[in-house]
């Protein structure tokens, strides 16, 4: 392990930086939260390295994916150019983001990358698909998809869109890497082992009788601009595929981590059990 000082992290109170910050604490890092006001230089002086995971996919109004997914970026990249010293920073993004993306939520990230990318500290990038966590600690993809009360469960499209969902305690291991000096700098597109429908991931994180009920893209896309839950840019992007373009092995392996299948982390549960 090449660590050389305290990690500070951006959304150290997600799902992802806890458990993030949880590592780094059981190999003897110190972390640093990066508030979100106040002096972000603050918390990132004296830091070997900075891992970005604040943003959002659906954002909370009156907020914008600008606010949400660049500006937070754009404040820690000015965070580090003022502290100085940082020696590398980890930003996990989305597959396909592109700053000339007619999606408001994938023009971000790609914007997003383009500060990363001009950062002065070394810089590697995560394309991540959609993260699912394990039972215990799901995550918010996982949550938005698992039943109450065996009742139906609502999700966009048609149910056919292709999923490589990332276990997110891969995710972790590869930041962590990272931040410890030993992951690769660059831009890669993450995966799981395996690409399914989105039907076959709900019913394998639930069970296989559940009722799924499908908005198909055009009405939610309709809905959108009268919802409080949805957005053209959410619509969108969970109306499409989520698959990397790269191969996920190669990249996972180039951190030294081997993809956990999702069927692995969640056993089949019985209807009603």
């Amino acid at each position: 392990m090449n660590a050389s000082g305290p990690v500070a992290i951006a959304g150290a109170d997600g799902h992802l930086g806890r458990w993030l910050a949880g590592r780094l604490g059981e190999l003897g890092i110190e972390v640093r939260p990066i508030p979100r006001e106040g002096d972000a230089a603050a918390a990132i002086s004296g830091c070997a390295a900075v891992v970005h995971l604040a943003g959002a996919l659906n954002p909370e109004k009156p907020n914008t994916y600008e606010l949400a997914n660049v500006e937070t970026v754009r404040r820690t990249v000015e965070g580090i150019a003022a502290a100085g010293g940082v020696q590398r920073i980890a930003y996990v993004s989305y597959v396909g983001a592109n700053p000339s993306s007619r999606n408001a939520y994938i023009r971000s990230k790609g914007e997003a990358e383009e500060l990363i990318r001009g950062c002065e500290a070394e810089a590697t990038i995560l394309r991540s698909p959609l993260i699912i966590g394990e039972p215990s600690r799901p995550g918010p993809t996982a949550e938005a998809f698992l039943a109450t009360d065996n009742k139906p469960i609502r999700a966009l499209g048609d149910g056919r869109q292709l999923v490589a969902p990332i276990y997110a305690g891969d995710l972790v291991s590869m930041l962590v890497s990272v931040a410890t000096g030993e992951g690769p700098a660059g831009t890669f597109e993450l995966g799981g082992p395996e690409t399914m429908p989105l039907d076959d991931l709900i019913h394998l994180i639930n069970h296989p009788d559940i009722s799924v009920r499908y908005t198909q893209v055009l009405v939610g896309a309709a809905l959108a601009p009268f919802s409080r839950q949805l957005t053209w840019a959410l619509v969108g992007v969970m109306g499409s595929d989520s698959v990397p373009i790269d191969n996920p092995q190669e990249s996972a392996a180039a951190f030294g981590v081997e993809l956990t299948p999702i069927d692995t982390v969640w056993p089949q549960v019985p209807l009603g059990g």
